[in-house]
């Protein structure tokens, strides 16, 4: 007879950054703003804090915490002070597996002309992608090769440990370079998603 493992739920208030591609046709110049899916539950490759490994990283969307706005930053260097916000995230909202908000890059201020060449960038398409900083309230972890129920779901590890993300909580969402949630697409219009490629926007 075989033994399950069953793993307990583990709390944790480490802060993690998962980034996620984005489309360039929903950039609205009008109010400054883009429409972006945030999370999915594609499984991304993160960095266990407390162990330094390299474990595969599932967001249970269900378990998504967002508040009504967060700060918009141009990186996650969010100890450097007020001058890497940028601008304010908000309408987050969930549709099944996905979670979905609008970032608002704020006017340029005299002597400080670093915001509007991150806006023109990301009108010009020069910046492709969105991170999301979140904290890890419980996970279950999964050792290699091994299956696991959760919450009514059935969940099989590769060759890394797969961490299953139960509950979490967004606190800012992050212009970067480099995306790596394909499944993750900025929405062309609203009310309209774009179709769902693994690429990034042309």
């Amino acid at each position: 007879m075989t033994a399950t493992l069953l793993q307990p739920e583990v709390q944790t208030r480490d802060l993690t950054c998962r980034e996620l591609s984005l489309r360039h046709e929903s950039v609205n110049v009008d109010d400054r703003s883009f429409e972006a899916v945030v999370a999915t539950e594609t499984p991304a490759l993160v960095r266990d804090l407390r162990t330094w490994d390299i474990v595969e990283e599932i967001l249970v969307a269900s378990g998504g915490q967002f508040p009504g706005s967060a700060v918009l930053l141009d990186d996650h260097q969010r100890f450097s002070g007020c001058n890497s916000v940028i601008g304010s995230a908000t309408n987050f909202k969930r549709q099944g597996e996905q979670w979905i908000g609008r970032g608002i890059v704020g006017k340029a201020v005299e002597g400080n002309i670093h915001r509007q060449q991150l806006w023109q960038d990301l009108v010009d398409g020069h910046i492709r992608a969105v991170s999301i900083g979140y904290q890890v309230l419980n996970y279950v972890d999964i050792p290699p090769g091994q299956s696991q129920n959760i919450n009514g779901r059935s969940y099989k590890a590769g060759e890394r440990t797969l961490r299953i993300t139960t509950k979490w909580r967004v606190h800012e969402l992050s212009l970067t370079p480099i995306g790596a949630d394909s499944e993750a697409l900025i929405r062309q219009q609203p009310g309209h998603v774009a179709h769902s490629r693994r690429s990034y926007f042309r």
